[in-house]
C-alpha cells in the first residue's frame, strides 16, 4: 500500500508517509495529551491554592514579599527554559510535567488570593478566630470552600494551555521524544512541503483548537436544569393559614394574620417587612418557640407532616437537627457568664450526642 494514503474506509484519515494510521495516531495523542494536561493542572492547582491562601490570609509584608516574587517568576519565559532543560537532560513525561507545573501555578494565586484578602475579614472568620481555630483551619475549612467557585472556573484554561504548550513543544521538537505521540501540529514528525498531505497539517491544528474552545465552553457554561429538577414536589415547609395573637392585660393583638407559603428543598424565601411586622414570630410558630400567652392558628407542614407543638420530646429531635433559627440578636440568646465556644459544644452534644 503505498503511504501516505488517502482516507478509505479502513483508514478514516488515511496514513503516513510511514503507513501508520492517522485516526489511531491521534486517538493515542489524545490520552496522552489528556493525561499531561490532567497531572499539570492537579499540581499546579495545589501550589496556586496553597501560595494564594498563605498570601490572603496572611496579608501584609508576607502578602507584598510574595507577590514581588511571583511577578518576578511569572514573567520568566517557560518555553525557553523547557528547551533549554530538554538539550541538557533526555525529556520525558514527568520531567515535562514537572517542568509545565513550575510555570503554571502562578495562574491561580491571584484569583486565591484576592478572594482570601476578601474572606479574611468577614464576620463568620473573625467568629472563628475568637473560638481560638487555628489559622490552616479556618483557612481550608472555611475559607477555601468560598473561594474555590472562583477557583475552579481557572482549571480550563490551565488544562487548554497545558495542552497548546505541549503541541508547541512537540512542533518545535522538544517534546516527548520518540515513539510517545501527543497532539501535535504534525502528526508524522516531519514538515512535508507538499499539498497533498494538508489533511496531516490541518487536522491536527483543528483537534488542538477545539478541545480548548471544548474545555471553556464546558468549564464556563451554565449548567442547565434536566427536566426532572423542573418537576414540581412536595414542599418542604408549608405554612397554611398560620396566625399568631398574643394576650396581655385583657388586651389581644394579632402579629400574624393568615400567612400561607410554601419552601421547597433547595429553595430559598425572604420575609420581607418593617420592624413589628411578624417575621420574627413567623418563624418562632414554625418551630414551636412562641411565649405562653400567644394564640397560635394554622398547621405548620414539615416535609409532608404536621408538626405536633404539644409532643415535646418531637420539637427536640427537630430543632437544631432538621430546622435550625439564627436569631437576629445573640446578646438575648448567648450566656454572658459561658464562653460561646462552651455554649456552642453544649448545644452540639445535645443534639448529636
Amino acid at each position: 500500500m503505498p503511504a501516505p494514503s488517502p482516507p478509505d474506509s479502513d483508514h478514516w484519515l488515511g496514513t503516513d508517509d510511514t503507513a501508520r494510521d492517522v485516526l489511531a495516531r491521534i486517538i493515542y495523542g489524545f490520552r496522552l495529551s489528556v493525561l499531561f494536561a490532567i497531572f499539570v493542572s492537579v499540581m499546579a492547582s495545589a501550589i496556586g491554592i496553597l501560595v494564594g491562601a498563605v498570601q490572603g490570609y496572611l496579608g501584609g509584608k508576607t502578602d507584598l514579599f510574595a507577590q514581588r516574587l511571583i511577578e518576578i517568576w511569572g514573567a520568566t519565559p517557560s518555553l525557553y527554559i523547557i528547551i533549554i532543560v530538554s538539550a541538557i537532560w533526555r525529556m520525558d513525561f514527568w520531567l515535562l510535567v514537572f517542568l509545565m507545573t513550575l510555570f503554571s501555578w502562578t495562574a491561580l494565586v491571584g484569583v486565591v488570593r484576592a478572594e482570601f484578602l476578601r474572606a479574611r475579614n468577614f464576620e463568620y472568620v473573625q467568629a472563628a478566630k475568637a473560638l481560638g481555630v487555628r489559622p490552616l483551619t479556618i483557612m481550608f475549612r472555611h475559607v477555601l470552600p468560598n473561594a474555590m467557585v472562583a477557583t475552579l472556573t481557572m482549571l480550563p484554561f490551565i488544562v487548554t494551555g497545558a495542552i497548546g504548550s505541549l503541541a508547541a513543544l512537540d512542533f518545535l521538537g522538544f517534546g516527548f521524544p520518540p515513539p510517545p505521540l501527543a497532539w501535535r501540529a504534525d502528526p508524522s514528525g516531519q514538515a512535508e512541503p507538499s499539498g497533498t498531505l494538508a489533511r496531516h497539517h490541518g487536522i491536527p491544528c483543528l483537534r488542538i483548537a477545539s478541545r480548548p474552545a471544548c474545555l471553556h465552553l464546558r468549564g464556563c457554561a451554565r449548567r442547565l436544569r434536566s427536566a426532572k429538577d423542573l418537576l414540581v414536589s412536595a414542599p418542604l415547609l408549608s405554612l397554611q393559614d398560620l396566625s399568631v395573637t398574643f394576650r396581655g392585660d385583657g388586651v389581644q393583638t394579632r402579629a400574624v394574620r393568615n400567612l400561607s407559603l410554601d419552601i421547597a428543598a433547595g429553595e430559598t424565601v425572604a420575609l420581607v417587612g418593617e420592624s413589628g411586622s411578624g417575621k420574627s414570630v413567623s418563624a418562632l410558630a414554625s418551630l414551636g418557640l412562641l411565649p405562653d400567652n400567644a394564640e397560635q392558628g394554622g398547621s405548620v407542614v414539615w416535609k409532608g407532616a404536621e408538626i405536633d407543638r404539644g409532643d415535646a420530646a418531637a420539637m427536640r429531635r427537630l430543632r437544631g437537627n432538621e430546622i435550625g433559627m439564627i436569631f437576629q440578636e445573640p446578646m438575648t440568646s448567648l450566656n454572658p457568664l459561658h464562653t460561646i465556644e462552651k455554649q456552642i459544644r453544649r448545644s452540639l452534644r445535645q443534639h448529636q450526642g
